[in-house]
């Protein structure tokens, strides 16, 4: 997952470098996951069925985030390759693991 984050950032760098400008892209999925799917899949990839604590919004949140890529898509022809939220956590938890952190 890092390596498709990475290369992003040479992407960029290499348009900066060639235009002389500097410019902001987003690197996201274009869709989002809400709190609920990612508890419930974390859960699911760990097998552990953490306690949770459900409150309402905070004042200020939005109700929904999500990244619109199209400008990194057409501009630098860059692509986000691991869309899939399973993939994401086991990722990240064999990091926590080699971390020393499960």
């Amino acid at each position: 997952m890092w390596k498709n984050l990475a290369e992003a950032h040479v992407l960029a760098l290499e348009y900066l470098s060639e235009s002389g400008g500097s410019d902001v892209f987003n690197c996201g999925y274009g869709h989002g996951y809400s709190v609920r799917e990612v508890v419930n899949a974390a859960k699911k990839m760990t097998g552990i069925d953490f306690p949770v604590e459900e409150v309402g919004r905070r004042e200020g949140d939005p109700p929904v985030l999500i990244s619109k890529n199209e400008k990194i898509i057409s501009t630098l022809r860059w692509k986000p390759n691991y869309d899939d939220l399973s993939y994401i956590i086991k990722d990240r938890m064999g990091l926590g693991k080699e971390a020393g952190r499960w």
